[in-house]
């Protein structure tokens, strides 16, 4: 049965039998949760916020036993509600009255309170925790899993070719690589394709880095295909603590995740853990206006060293007094470069 989103019925809205298990319940929904997230469709966020709310509503409904017996026996008039104490109203097709926020708290718990989309790569990395111990200088701990950003703490840091080759999804072993390349399991976004437009904004998986060839293999969600790319052709999709917004400075300090970087207008795509003063949880910054976690692997830009721009490397240390980090080349240089002057 195919979900149909606009339905008045629990059932029908996540595509399930009404004899199905709860295990089964659980498995369409967290499959429906990964498709129809707004952080995985950003050129059509209005439209996938509603969506992911009307599953997560339903799901609720079907995933909580009393719920289920109520709505079963009630029907569309049943009297069920979720967790922030509104109705759930499924006679309403097409609406919802469940918040985001509840939404994607309900998706973190259903994913064990890790990082939903690493695990849904068959990672399962846990989201670090956050710690403010000052109002000085922070940096991120190096510790990650999965290739995503640890926690953030308060401290002190002194010729070109096609752009990928796609091939169908196949068991192999590809090397781990280098220090200063991405570890598989990183979640990335696939941007920047000029023959293959139709993989860009596509989530993908890094399998492995072929050192000799420049590429990473990374898998594509929901895909039986495997794309080489090159580094230039992917964004991490990473936590980032935002810097220096002076229009405004509330969201100086906040936490956020890089969902896309745009590169005609130089910009993150950031998703904020909290909606700023317009009720938006989506904001464009420019490089500048984030920092990456120490750990985190970059490509150097817009450097007046015309022979450094492009190279691979990782972040070994942050100075915010100054908005630099220290970056470890793949030439083995350690280098200090301006915020602006890197990509994740």
């Amino acid at each position: 049965m195919s979900p149909d989103l606009q339905s008045n019925d629990c059932y029908k809205v996540l595509g399930v039998d009404k004899a199905a298990t709860d295990k089964e319940i659980a498995k369409t929904y967290k499959k429906l949760a990964v498709k129809y997230h707004p952080d995985k469709n950003p050129n059509n966020v209005d439209e996938a916020t509603q969506n992911f709310q009307r599953i997560s509503e339903a799901y609720e409904v079907l995933s909580n036993a009393e719920k289920r017996k109520e709505y079963d026996l009630g029907g569309r008039d049943a009297p069920t509600s979720h967790s922030s104490g509104s109705s759930f109203n499924p006679g309403a097709a097409g609406q919802t009255s469940m918040s985001q926020e509840d939404a994607n708290e309900l998706f973190r718990q259903v994913c064990g309170g890790g990082d939903p989309f690493s695990m849904f790569f068959g990672g399962g990395a846990q989201s670090g925790s956050v710690h403010h111990e000052s109002n000085g200088p922070f940096i991120f701990s190096s510790g990650h899993a999965n290739g995503m950003p640890g926690s953030f703490r308060s401290g002190e840091t002194g010729s070109f070719g096609p752009p990928f080759r796609s091939r169908t999804k196949a068991k192999r072993s590809v090397p781990r690589g280098p220090s200063y390349a991405m570890p598989p399991g990183t979640v990335v976004r696939v941007r920047g394709l000029t023959k293959a437009p139709e993989h860009n904004n596509k989530c993908a998986k890094v399998l492995g880095y072929e050192q000799g060839k420049g590429r990473y293999d990374v898998e594509l969600e929901d895909e039986n295909a495997i794309l080489s790319l090159r580094p230039a052709h992917m964004t991490q999709l990473c936590q980032v603590r935002l810097t220096g917004i002076e229009s405004e400075p509330a969201l100086t300090g906040q936490l956020g995740r890089v969902m896309s970087y745009d590169e005609r207008k130089g910009r993150y795509l950031v998703r904020l853990e909290k909606p700023n003063l317009k009720g938006s949880d989506l904001v464009a910054l420019e490089p500048a206006k984030v920092v990456l976690a120490v750990g985190t692997r970059v490509i150097a830009q817009a450097l007046t060293k015309q022979e450094l721009n492009g190279m691979m490397g990782h972040i070994v240390a942050i100075d915010t007094n100054v908005g630099r980090y220290t970056v470890e080349l793949q030439n083995g240089m350690q280098i200090r470069l301006k915020f602006k002057n890197v990509l994740c």
